[in-house]
């Protein structure tokens, strides 16, 4: 009795599965997201997300002391616009920490220029961290990757042009501040900036780190859905952080920043590997993927040899992947 009932129950829920798989290979609505989720998995996701937040943990202070030396350099004589502008760039509650790292910094000759060398080289490793991840999503064969001393120029590259459009973002902030006096009017104007920055941020980056010809054409929907997600966590930490940080009191209140931080780094890695996946995904026709994987269609194929071709590493080196032949479903 027991196993008819095992074997009954076997067979309805595979024929659940096949029910759903006919469904999301029909509807495209349906078969993108699963097609993404399978690639996010095929390729490592959580992995590369797990070392985009460690490495770019690592990274912020470095990359915040920087911002912060040229921020205060360049407005020397403009103290009130250089706190406006410090305040969009770092949190109100890093601040004292970056000033007094800052002030710890020789003052002038070669062993500033040392200190901003060694500076500029800690802050490249979160960038690396995405240089990798990018380059894996979208199966760039490692023969074709950079080298070492490319990596790191490159990598430099973008940490400036990232720079660059945040003083664009918290200028343009400023800006509406300054002509816009309705508080929603203002909250609506910044919001529209930071996406417009982030979105430019990522096609940037796309351009500068992936070792392969990408049109905007072929970024631009992860790169728009990355832009409003990162946007909306960055809103809900501005109010959230302060709260538990006030909450934790004067004894946890530096290590519940800590924690903080790293929990918004890693919902920001998490959604931007999942956004390039949904850019990566359309653009190679990568979808509606197999539930089950048992009988792999068309999408599973070129999902599976992109991922084999990735481990060509030196010239000439072809990997091929074969498929037996098999007896296609119902809904195929």
């Amino acid at each position: 009795m027991s196993g008819g009932t095992g074997s009954r129950l076997s067979e309805f829920g595979s024929g659940c599965v096949r029910r759903l798989d006919a469904l999301q290979r029909r509807h495209r609505f349906l078969g993108l997201p699963v097609a993404v989720v399978r690639k996010y998995f095929d390729d490592g996701g959580p992995r590369m997300a797990a070392l985009i937040t460690y490495y770019g943990f690592l990274s912020l202070f470095p990359l915040m002391l920087l911002a912060t030396a040229a921020v205060t350099a360049t407005l020397q004589s403009r103290p009130d616009l250089q706190q406006r502008v410090l305040d969009h760039l770092v949190r109100p509650e890093l601040q004292p920490e970056v000033e007094q790292a800052l002030a710890r910094l020789p003052p002038s000759g070669v062993p500033l220029a040392v200190g901003l060398i060694g500076l500029l080289f800690a802050g490249t490793g979160g960038v690396l961290a995405v240089y990798f991840a990018l380059n894996r999503i979208w199966g760039v064969p490692w023969r074709d990757r950079f080298g070492l001393t490319r990596q790191y120029v490159r990598a430099v590259s973008v940490m400036i042009l990232t720079f660059v459009c945040a003083l664009l973002a918290a200028a343009s902030a400023l800006i509406t501040d300054s002509l816009l006096r309705l508080p929603t009017v203002q909250r609506s104007a910044s919001a529209v900036a930071t996406v417009a920055a982030l979105f430019a941020v990522l096609t940037l980056t796309h351009k500068v780190l992936v070792c392969r010809p990408l049109r905007v054409a072929d970024i631009w929907a992860g790169g728009v859905l990355g832009a409003l997600v990162v946007t909306a966590l960055l809103r809900t930490a501005t109010s959230v952080l302060p709260a538990l940080v006030a909450r934790a009191g004067p004894v946890y209140g530096s290590f519940a920043t800590v924690v903080g931080v790293f929990t918004l780094l890693y919902l920001i890695s998490q959604t931007l590997v999942l956004s390039i996946e949904v850019s990566a995904v359309l653009e190679g026709r990568l979808s509606p993927r197999s539930l089950t994987g048992s009988v792999p269609n068309a999408a599973d194929r070129r999902a599976l040899a992109l991922l084999g071709r990735q481990q060509e590493r030196v010239a000439g080196q072809v990997v091929t992947t074969t498929f037996a032949a098999a007896k296609p479903t119902a809904e195929e």
